[in-house]
């Protein structure tokens, strides 16, 4: 399937040190949750490419694919709403929340319907490269922020993962994880 191969190939470059790079293999994946016909059936190969760059360090990349994403989200949320609207995500205000501000209804969705991705993310957090280590402890966050509560049976998974994480001899990872 060429929309496999287009992602396996881009996917490492989600990790590259030049901001414009990342920015890139991020806008490729909003535009495959955005227009392409067929993305219900690749959400937990893409939901990676965009999910990296919700915290780059560059402002730039992270205020342009956060929009992004906001916009798949909403898109989500349109073509499913009376399937989502049977579903426990409401929008409520949530005091002590981690975040500034609550990921939306359809990019909560949207995670969750795609939690296939988290063993793959748990399997390349014991990655023997420090930037393999570093960007799936990263997007190991925007899962775990997204999904809520719908990971509670894969928390054992997770915080076995994440402790041997918060112990790793590179501080960036480290730091990361705790």
């Amino acid at each position: 399937d060429m929309i496999k191969r287009i992602i396996k190939e881009i996917s490492p470059l989600v990790m590259d040190s030049i901001a414009g790079v990342r920015r890139e293999c991020s806008r490729a994946g909003c535009l495959f949750l955005l227009k392409m016909r067929d993305r219900y059936s690749h959400f937990e190969r893409i939901l990676p490419l965009v999910l990296c760059c919700l915290t780059d360090e560059i402002d730039e990349v992270r205020d342009e694919i956060t929009k992004s994403w906001e916009a798949a989200g909403e898109l989500y949320f349109e073509e499913n709403q009376t399937e989502l609207q049977n579903l426990n995500l409401f929008d409520d205000f949530l005091e002590n929340y981690p975040m500034e501000k609550r990921p939306s209804v359809g990019c909560r969705a949207l995670v969750r319907k795609s939690l296939q991705v988290l063993n793959s993310v748990l399997h390349e957090m014991e990655d023997w490269k420090e930037d393999v280590r570093l960007h799936s402890t990263k997007l190991l966050m925007q899962i775990v922020i997204h999904s809520e509560d719908h990971l509670s049976t894969k928390y054992y998974d997770i915080n076995a993962v994440l402790c041997k994480t918060c112990q790793d001899a590179d501080p960036a990872v480290a730091k990361q994880a705790l």
